[in-house]
């Protein structure tokens, strides 16, 4: 059997560049869905420290750093779809159990 390279290198995007992509609605419900996967590591009690430790101070862990992208990410894909009248409120399901595939818009 013959062995795998492993690369050398990997594509990366310069930091002070922006790169403008289409997001679908099924793709923001699995950015959701990676959210609140993260916000269950931890209690609700811990959950709420952490959210309120990045409004007024820059990450000091990884959870908090992780958080905090996937915040960014969330709020600027939900900005860029309000500006272009792509969003609409749906109500969340009272049954615990739901998951956001439940949760359609119309």
């Amino acid at each position: 059997m013959s062995e795998i390279p492993i690369p050398q290198t990997f594509p990366a995007i310069k930091f002070d560049a922006i790169v403008d992509i289409q997001i679908s609605g099924a793709f923001l419900t699995r950015i959701h869905q990676l959210f609140l996967y993260h916000a269950q590591q931890k209690s609700v009690e811990d959950f709420a420290k952490v959210v309120q430790g990045l409004k007024t101070a820059a990450p000091d862990d990884v959870y908090s750093y992780h958080l905090e992208t996937l915040l960014t990410m969330l709020n600027s894909i939900e900005l860029a779809a309000k500006e272009q009248d792509k969003i609409t409120q749906v109500d969340i399901p009272e049954d615990s159990e739901s998951t956001p595939n439940d949760i359609k818009s119309e």
